[in-house]
């Protein structure tokens, strides 16, 4: 097994264990109908885009190529959104709460081992000659769907999955706001992205691995 399938594979067994781990905390650790409320996690960004990531290493370490989820355009933007992940949690989600024992461990590894082992990923192993800017619109469905999914639910049923995102306690047009926010924030890591691909894209050496 050569070094991209091994570190692939090993990414696989980490961001598997981490979502896996923080389904089985969730049902534990809830009294009424912890079922539900262990499959409401897929309500979750972070919890959807670490299954993403777990699903691309998987693919990688077995060598099967999948436009969804393995191909460098579609690599890329994974990672945008696993970093969008990291950072918002750790600028607006990490003061909000305090986990304690193995949902620390848990917690970390979602929101900050994984995005970094993916962007390791990325600089490595990831071809990058076929990233264009224009793929990026296409980047946008995804978050896109998620946020009129959630907001749309949570209209319905009063629950929001994040606090930034509850209209009902800050009002629609400071959501709305903080959804274009999100939106350029995600724009500006795509473009930033696909501009170092470029650079690097002619910078290879005969295994494949890129550097500066």
């Amino acid at each position: 097994m050569n070094s991209q399938r091994l570190y692939a594979l090993l990414g696989a067994l980490v961001s598997w264990f981490a979502v896996l781990s923080q389904f089985i905390t969730t049902y534990l650790s809830v009294e009424a109908t912890p079922l539900l409320a262990s499959l409401g996690l897929l309500n979750y960004f972070t919890i959807l885009t670490n299954v993403l990531v777990a699903i691309s290493f998987t693919l990688m370490a077995l060598e099967k190529q999948n436009r969804l989820f393995s191909h460098p355009e579609s690599q890329t933007a994974i990672l945008v959104y696993i970093l969008v992940v990291g950072i918002v949690y750790s600028a607006l989600l990490r003061s909000t709460w305090n986990p304690q024992g193995f949902q620390r461990v848990v917690d970390e590894l979602l929101h900050t081992v994984v995005p970094l082992y993916y962007l390791i990923y990325w600089f490595v192993f990831t071809p990058k000659a076929d990233i264009k800017y224009l793929q990026i619109t296409r980047w946008l469905v995804y978050p896109a769907l998620y946020l009129i999914y959630s907001l749309v639910r949570g209209a319905a049923t009063g629950k929001f999955p994040y606090p930034f995102l509850n209209a009902a306690s800050l009002g629609w047009g400071n959501v709305l706001f903080v959804c274009l926010v999100l939106t350029l924030f995600l724009m500006g890591l795509a473009f930033l992205f696909v501009f170092i691909g470029q650079r690097l894209s002619t910078k290879r050496d005969p295994t494949g691995s890129y550097f500066e």
